[in-house]
């Protein structure tokens, strides 16, 4: 069985890293996660967004498709290389699908754009 990914050209493909366990302890300080390669990722733009009430973060969408072989969940964190179509780190947006042909993730992240 061919999986969707493995059809698409490799010059489409990424490797991310991902971060698990990232956030904070009990006492409030930041944990730093465990991070882990996922190679033959493909990232995919979805939406640009500007907050219009006063504020100055641009929220941005976009999804990752990641092997049938690799793990995801909720609360992880992707970081996407700077030679990527959208470089930097993300949020898992909701629970992560896997399904026969692979994994579908939701990303988003939340940047300020300095307007006020």
């Amino acid at each position: 069985m061919v999986f969707a990914l493995q059809a698409l050209p490799q010059a489409w493909k990424t490797s991310v890293t991902r971060v698990t366990g990232a956030g904070r302890d009990v006492r409030g300080n930041k944990t730093p996660g465990v991070k882990s390669a996922v190679d033959g990722c493909l990232l995919a733009p979805n939406t640009t967004e500007e907050e219009r009430s006063l504020s100055d973060v641009t929220t941005t969408r976009a999804t990752l498709y990641a092997p049938v072989d690799s793990t995801w969940a909720t609360g992880d964190q992707v970081i996407t290389p700077a030679e990527s179509v959208l470089p930097g780190r993300w949020d898992v947006d909701g629970d992560p699908i896997r399904w026969p042909a692979g994994w579908r993730i939701n990303l988003i992240r939340h940047t300020p754009t300095g307007g006020l």
